[in-house]
């Protein structure tokens, strides 16, 4: 399977029978530089863009390597979670299933995570443009949980969290500055 863009989540079945295991297909996800090969789980996978993608697992197993490269699978169990960056594979993580399953009930959960970050996940859900007027903006960490569906009220609510100024300078254009 392709994941071309956005979030998907899959949930695996398998033989009860271990002996009819070794007939079973494989199923494989690839999402940007990414693939996973599942192993018998619930596991959840995010492209973040072309050739980045996060792999959290809530059940089971996978193994997860950079397309293309002989580098060897990397496993992941239940509650770890791994991010690629182009042909670089971040360090294995604890998953937040939390955050990883928000998105199924259509919130984002936000922990620790830098205000850019948070405004491109949720331009995945809605077509509207930011113009953060000073680079270190960017960076301020944001905790919180967003109905993507309400960016206008998370746009609205950013002055009363931090030291910005939030307008909309015309329909779906905003602008955030010191």
């Amino acid at each position: 399977m392709l994941l071309h863009e956005g979030e998907a989540s899959f949930t695996v079945s398998h033989y009860k029978n271990r002996f009819l295991r070794p007939f079973e297909r494989t199923f494989k996800v690839s999402a940007g530089q990414l693939e996973v090969i599942d192993i018998g789980t619930i596991f959840n996978v995010k492209k973040d863009n072309d050739t980045d993608a996060t792999v959290a697992v809530e059940q089971g197993e996978v193994a997860v390597k950079i397309k293309g490269t002989e580098n060897p699978f990397i496993h992941l169990r239940q509650g770890q979670r791994l991010s690629n960056y182009a042909d670089h594979l971040d360090e294995l993580r604890k998953a937040d299933l939390y955050e990883v399953k928000a998105w199924q009930s259509g919130y984002i959960v936000f922990n620790q995570k830098s205000l850019i970050h948070v405004i491109e996940d949720l331009q995945r859900y809605t077509n509207f443009e930011v113009d953060i007027k000073d680079p270190d903006l960017q960076k301020i960490q944001i905790t919180g949980k967003v109905n993507p569906n309400n960016y206008k009220k998370f746009m609205q609510t950013l002055p009363y969290m931090m030291s910005v100024q939030v307008y909309e300078n015309s329909e779906n254009k905003w602008v955030i500055k010191k």
